[in-house]
């Protein structure tokens, strides 16, 4: 691929968003010239909608190389660390062995003093594999994360700060695509598939476990990984609470990039 430097990339289209030129500083691999737009396009998008405040991490796992995988598209923090030997692949992601694999984003809410607060939080992924399987959960902890399909039963597992799993019924029957929940209040939170109308769940909230957030497994006490899954995950991210708006335009800009890029 062809690549760009910093002050090409900062030229295409009038000067790319700062935010993505940072971005692609922090990569190892330069992208080519219409990644670098596809790159820039996602960045305008989520900025645009108000979004990009409102996230902690963001993670497009499919990248053009596994270092630009792993990174935070919102800060320097809070990169993806390697546990076990997950595979890339180029423009599809990362996917679980189901037994050790993980990534490890190094994020605990409860002590990285972010936006994903008990009652003001949301989190998303994007699988890119139907697996049915309801011990894999793809992101999170054992009290904040989401397994984009259980066995059986055409649903979704989600923790939305709680303790015990609720379920997101799904329709295809597939594990493929965008998992969405937000929390706006202590009561009851809404959860989301691809661009579908929110669902509201009745769940009171219960405190946030001071737990690194893993992709690819649950993060559990100690912290050590459980839940293992053998989806593969193109996105990643969390933050504080979206309007259901808000939720549209991140399924909205995240799938425009994976069509972009071959993986929609």
């Amino acid at each position: 691929m062809l690549g760009l430097s910093i002050p090409e990339v900062a030229g295409r289209r009038g000067g790319a968003d700062p935010a993505a030129v940072a971005l692609i500083a922090r990569m190892s691999v330069a992208p080519d010239g219409a990644r670098v737009g596809v790159i820039d396009t996602l960045v305008r998008a989520l900025k645009t909608a108000g979004v990009w405040a409102k996230l902690d991490a963001l993670y497009l796992l499919a990248a053009h190389d596994a270092q630009a995988a792993r990174l935070n598209w919102i800060s320097s923090s809070y990169g993806l660390s390697v546990s076990g030997v997950p595979a890339f692949t180029v423009d599809r992601g990362y996917t679980g062995d189901g037994s050790a694999a993980y990534l490890d984003s190094g994020f605990n809410p409860v002590t990285a003093g972010g936006k994903f607060a008990q009652n003001d939080a949301h989190m998303s992924v994007w699988t890119g594999t139907d697996v049915a399987n309801s011990m894999q959960f793809d992101l999170g902890t054992a009290r904040a994360g989401i397994n984009a399909r259980r066995a059986s039963v055409a649903a979704a597992r989600i923790y939305a700060n709680i303790g015990s799993a609720d379920e997101l019924a799904l329709s295809p029957a597939t594990s493929i695509g965008w998992t969405c929940w937000v929390r706006n209040g202590s009561a009851a939170y809404s959860a989301v598939r691809n661009g579908g109308t929110p669902t509201s769940i009745v769940q009171a909230s219960n405190a946030l476990l001071s737990l690194p957030f893993y992709i690819l497994a649950q993060s559990i006490a100690g912290p050590a990984a459980s839940a293992h899954t053998t989806r593969r995950v193109q996105a990643a991210c969390w933050g504080g609470q979206l309007s259901a708006g808000e939720m549209g335009a991140l399924y909205g800009a995240l799938a425009a990039y994976m069509t972009a890029i071959g993986a929609g």
